[in-house]
């Protein structure tokens, strides 16, 4: 690790990197036939796989190179986000944080809320079921912290009609605290900023209620860890965080 060219401050972040290449079969893992070999980068070497072809500068099949619209950018600078001390590749790419650039880009901001209610829709049903329908009974008022257009309070304030709701995007005195898909925008430093405020706004014998896919799940399929591992690399690429397993 020590001999590639990026900051040592980046070297959590590649592990994460080529856990995803090798998953999606982009790069082939050697294994050290020396077995007291302790290396950090799971105990072996990596070597290119066929497909890279594809996407190795100057390959002979690259067709990414004119690829540069407002969320492939930050992709085409990962490799100058290693070498250097960005929060982010995607503040490589623009000079700028992620949500701020979202907020003043309204093409761009209006596809990711709308992608973001769609991702909410897909599992409200499995939220509100019979499973997981004893976390919101006897709440009196909860707060929807970063809930964009409101597609989660709507579903869950229809089911639960006697609940008083807020939105706001900062955390009102409730019964209860909703973080949906909101731990994994941030690192540990800034989550532990955010769950602190939680317990300063939750009043009597409040929750916090958090929804976030959880890592090295042993019970996930193939396709199931895959995707995890690919929202993981989407969180570092976009925003320099990443998701967590059940003991993180």
């Amino acid at each position: 690790m020590a001999s590639l060219p990026i900051r040592p401050s980046k070297f959590p972040y590649f592990h994460r990197l080529t856990r995803l290449l090798v998953r999606y079969d982009l790069l082939i893992l050697q294994k050290h036939e020396d077995h007291d070999v302790v290396d950090d980068d799971d105990k072996g070497y990596y070597s290119l796989a066929p497909p890279d072809r594809y996407v190795v500068k100057d390959g002979p099949g690259n067709s990414m190179e004119d690829q540069d619209t407002f969320f492939f950018k930050a992709w085409n600078c990962l490799g100058d986000w290693f070498k250097n001390e960005d929060p982010s590749a995607f503040y490589t790419a623009y000079g700028d944080y992620f949500w701020d650039k979202l907020s003043r880009d309204p093409s761009s901001g209006n596809w990711f809320n709308e992608k973001m209610a769609r991702d909410s829709r897909s599992f409200m049903n499995v939220l509100i079921g019979d499973e997981f329908k004893d976390v919101f009974k006897g709440l009196a008022s909860l707060v929807d912290v970063g809930g964009g257009t409101g597609t989660v309070a709507m579903a869950i304030a229809k089911n639960f009609p006697d609940m008083k709701w807020d939105m706001f995007e900062k955390i009102p005195l409730a019964n209860a605290v909703l973080l949906k898909s909101i731990l994994h925008d941030w690192n540990d430093e800034e989550c532990m900023k955010i769950l602190k405020n939680c317990k300063k706004a939750i009043t009597g014998s409040g929750k916090v209620i958090i929804i976030d896919m959880v890592m090295e799940n042993p019970e996930l399929d193939d396709e199931s860890v895959q995707a995890q591992i690919f929202i993981d690399m989407l969180m570092m690429v976009f925003l320099g965080s990443k998701e967590r397993n059940k003991k993180e």
